[in-house]
Order: structure tokens, then C-alpha cells, then sequence
């Protein structure tokens, strides 16, 4: 009988690569969980050595038991979400677009800027 480890290794996020294949019907196929969280780049650990990544918000996955781990996380359902982002949080976005400024120094200003 083999071993099996109850956690998978999730340490570099998923890339998936379709080649003339609709994008959709290679989900659907292999039934693609996908996730999204209120902020950009949200980890989620499952262990000390192990996480889970968003990267842009998105976050996906195969694996049933990663996908049922996010969907019994304390955050799923007010930061982390399954499928589209509720209409709140849609609201909440353009909300907060208000907000950002955008800016560009001049040569000489960017000089004196610390990073």
C-alpha cells in the first residue's frame, strides 16, 4: 500500500498552459476550483513550511482537498471567496479606486527619493 501525504506541497503557485484548447471547457473538464481574495497577494498556510498563494487575487487549483481546506478557512466567505466576488466587494473596489493617487516625480525630485 502506498503513503500518502494528507497535505499537498504547495509551495510555487499553479500555472496552467492551454494550446487551442477553450480555456472553459479545459476547466470544466478538469474541474478547476477557483478562489479569490480581497487582497492582492494573500498566502494562507496550512502548515509552518506549506501555503497557499493568490497571486492577483486569484488563487486555483485540482486538488478537491486544497479547495475544501479555503472553503472551511475562518476567511472564506469575508476575504476569501469562491468564484466571482460578491456584488459588496465589487462595490467596495470602485469605492476605493477613488482614493488611489497617481503620480510621477521630475528628475530632479525623484534625485531626493529615498525607496
Amino acid at each position: 500500500m502506498g503513503k500518502t501525504n494528507p497535505k499537498p506541497n504547495i509551495n510555487e503557485e499553479e500555472i496552467y498552459k492551454f494550446e487551442n484548447i477553450d480555456e472553459r471547457v479545459v476547466r470544466k473538464q478538469q474541474k478547476v476550483a477557483v478562489f479569490k481574495s480581497l487582497h492582492r497577494n494573500t498566502m494562507v498556510f496550512l502548515d509552518p513550511d506549506n501555503f497557499i498563494k493568490f497571486t492577483n487575487h486569484i488563487f486555483r487549483t485540482e486538488d478537491e482537498d486544497m479547495a475544501e481546506f479555503l472553503r472551511h478557512h475562518p476567511s472564506f466567505g469575508t476575504e476569501i471567496f469562491e468564484g466571482e466576488f460578491p456584488e459588496h466587494i465589487l462595490k467596495k473596489f470602485e469605492e476605493d479606486k477613488k482614493f488611489i493617487a497617481h503620480f510621477e516625480l521630475s528628475p530632479e525630485e525623484n534625485s531626493d527619493f529615498v525607496y
